[in-house]
C-alpha cells in the first residue's frame, strides 16, 4: 500500500505574508539583494509606480522554478514586481518539516526545500541523510 508524504511548512515561517498589491504596481525594496538571489517578499514594499521604464530586473530559474535578481538591486530601488511577490510559497532552501503517517505512527523530519512551491503543488526536499523526496506542499492550519 502506497502512502503519500504531506509537508508542512512551519506556522513562523508563514506568517506576517503580505497580501499582493492591486496591479498595477511596483515594487520598493528595503534592503539590498545580491544578483541571482531568490527575493522574497518581506523585502519588499508595494508602491504606486512612479515611473514607466523598470527594465529587466527578475528572471525564472527553472531549477529552483522561482523567480532571480537578474542584477543587484540597492535598497530603496524601485523595481517591477516579479510573479511571485506576496504569494504564499515555500521558497529554495527554506527549512521545512515533513511527516508520514503510516499504520497510526507519525514520522516526522526536518528537510530543506530545492526548489518553491505553492500551497497544493509537488516539490522536491533534501533531508538532512543527503536523500532527495518529492512531497506535496501543504500550509499548517
Amino acid at each position: 500500500m502506497a502512502h503519500g508524504l504531506l509537508l508542512v511548512a512551519s506556522i513562523v515561517a508563514l506568517a506576517g505574508m503580505p497580501e499582493k498589491a492591486p496591479a498595477p504596481y511596483c515594487l520598493k525594496a528595503l534592503r539590498a539583494i545580491e544578483m541571482n538571489a531568490a527575493p522574497q517578499s518581506e523585502c519588499f514594499e508595494a508602491i504606486a509606480c512612479p515611473i514607466n521604464e523598470h527594465g529587466t530586473t527578475f528572471r525564472h530559474s527553472m531549477a529552483t522554478n522561482y523567480s532571480q535578481a537578474s542584477r543587484a538591486i540597492a535598497a530603496g530601488e524601485i523595481v517591477a514586481p516579479y510573479p511571485e511577490f506576496g504569494t504564499n510559497m515555500v521558497r529554495p532552501g527554506q527549512e521545512l518539516h515533513i511527516y508520514v503517517i503510516a499504520n497510526g505512527v507519525r514520522i516526522d523530519r526536518s528537510v530543506k526545500a530545492v526548489q518553491a512551491a505553492k500551497a497544493g503543488q509537488k516539490l522536491f526536499v533534501l533531508g538532512s541523510d543527503g536523500r532527495m523526496l518529492s512531497a506535496r506542499y501543504e500550509t499548517a492550519p
